[in-house]
């Protein structure tokens, strides 16, 4: 009588298992080993150094290599694709344009003046705001579909690529607008967590933790193991995040003109970024083809807004 005895193959592979060790069980990622953790100046170094390969910079996307993720007033999801292209210009100019059936649908640019956004494909619209002015991320939610895009400001691209300045170490925060560098060592996720904060200078919103306390702008995570910007998060008054780039596919630039033969030498970039706005419930993503750092410098014109035929919405 064999009763609920089980068959001779399953005792034996359940010995098996048991034998090494649990082997048929639920499997466990093994614990990231962080390298040695560096100091703040070391890490400061490095990003600066890094920046600073790229005092100029030409990208190229892949064919519908934007996409552009939205929600309309509605709450009715939208995805849109056009290819793209764009330029940079430390330390204050921004040029993304998106091409769509190899006409120019949109562009956002900056310089040290001004901020823009130029629809060029559906309402016809440009918005040009100051970009010397702090940004007011509660100013980036729209009231209607007709601003779903107004949110891609192109002066915050640098500090989300991580190619803006860092505040100097040895300067006090009243020489540098209040702003002072902290960092975390992230020994669970092997990273390095940058803080830019700002010193209060005018008393603190309510949602501050602390009356007088430095408040989170920016957040800059460095991967410990490769040394790449993971991802660089901004944040409001109230230290809520409210645009995130995440940077990953990093691989080495061309340098000047000599093409694929400068490509092993070159500095690495992302060659996928992704900016999500979380307060205006959109992202934009780009893969790009190409990247390099052209010996030519750029035109000016190139970084100032062309708003011939456009309807023009300052903001203030």
């Amino acid at each position: 009588m064999q009763g609920n005895r089980l068959p001779p193959f399953v005792m034996l592979l359940a010995s098996l298992c048991a034998t090494l060790g649990g082997c048929c069980g639920p499997q466990t990622e093994k614990p990231i080993i962080a390298p040695p953790p560096i100091s703040l100046e070391e890490q400061v170094s490095r990003l600066t150094r890094w920046a600073g390969s790229f005092p100029r910079l030409q990208a190229k996307t892949v064919d519908r290599g934007v996409t552009i993720k939205s929600r309309d007033e509605n709450g009715q999801a939208h995805t849109d694709y056009v290819e793209g292209a764009l330029l940079i210009r430390r330390p204050a100019d921004i040029l993304l344009v998106g091409l769509a059936l190899s006409k120019r649908a949109f562009d956002a640019g900056s310089n040290a003046d001004v901020w823009w956004f130029a629809d060029r494909y559906q309402t016809h619209t440009a918005w040009i705001g100051d970009a010397r002015a702090p940004v007011e991320f509660s100013r980036l939610r729209s009231a209607s579909s007709e601003m779903r895009l107004s949110a891609l400001r192109a002066d915050l691209v640098l500090d989300l690529l991580a190619l803006s300045d860092l505040p100097d170490l040895h300067k006090p925060p009243a020489a540098q607008r209040g702003r002072l560098l902290t960092m975390r060592v992230n020994d669970v996720a092997a990273t390095n967590d940058l803080w830019i904060e700002q010193l209060p200078t005018t008393p603190a919103p309510a949602a501050a933790a602390l009356p007088g306390a430095a408040r989170l702008v920016r957040e800059i995570i460095v991967d410990r193991l490769t040394d790449e910007i993971r991802e660089v998060r901004l944040y409001d008054d109230a230290g809520v995040l409210a645009v995130q780039s995440i940077l990953t596919h990093y691989a080495p630039v061309t340098l000047g003109e000599e093409g694929e033969a400068s490509a092993a030498k070159g500095p690495r970039f992302p060659y996928r970024i992704t900016i999500n706005y979380m307060v205006e419930h959109l992202s934009i993503s780009l893969e790009f083809a190409t990247v390099s750092v052209p010996t030519e410098p750029f035109s000016d014109a190139a970084f100032q807004p062309n708003i011939e035929g456009l309807k023009v919405i300052r903001v203030e």
